[in-house]
């Protein structure tokens, strides 16, 4: 599998947890959007990262009671879509310092300069990195997973984006 060769480096355990079928299905949903079936594995691994396509099923389909079942210092990562997760409940639940968040996409995009996000110490927020040229995502995937691994082990991230050089390159 291929997210396993990528998390390698990490030393991660992977662990696919299906907590929705797919858009235009709603077996893995309630009548409101919500996500369904097991959520156990939540609560025993230490990186939860999503990976999911935007449609109504998704929407918000990750949400406080999820939040809730993560692991203290534990690494909630969202690269799917902004709208997979209620961020103001992982706002709120990040506020408590339970465990981290790595983002890169988020509700509203640009994200605005007023951010909650923006003003918390235990989540690292990156420029969204979608549609890279094919020769390109190999580079980007290996320096984000030697960054992740830079920051488990040591508390340096190399191609570090400060929040003024984000605030420069996502407000419109």
């Amino acid at each position: 599998m291929k997210m396993r060769r990528i998390v390698a480096p990490l030393l991660a355990a992977v662990i696919v947890i299906s907590l929705l079928a797919g858009c235009g299905k709603s077996s893995g949903t309630s009548e409101n959007n919500q996500v369904g079936g097991d959520t156990k594995e939540l609560s025993i691994n230490k990186i939860v990262s999503v990976h999911t396509a935007k449609c109504p099923e998704t929407d918000h389909m990750i949400h406080s009671r999820h939040f809730s079942l993560l692991q203290d210092n534990s690494i909630f990562i969202n690269t799917s879509r902004g709208s997979v997760v209620d961020e103001e409940s992982l706002i709120q639940h990040l506020k408590q310092k339970r465990f981290k968040a790595v983002l890169d996409v988020y509700q509203k995009e640009p994200l605005s300069e007023n951010s909650e996000l923006l003003k918390l110490d235990n989540v690292i927020l990156f420029p969204h990195q979608a549609g890279p040229t094919k020769d390109r995502l190999s580079i980007i995937t290996k320096n984000l997973i030697m960054d992740l691994k830079s920051y488990i082990e040591t508390g340096n991230i190399e191609n570090v984006i400060t929040k003024e050089m984000a605030m420069r390159m996502i407000i419109a």
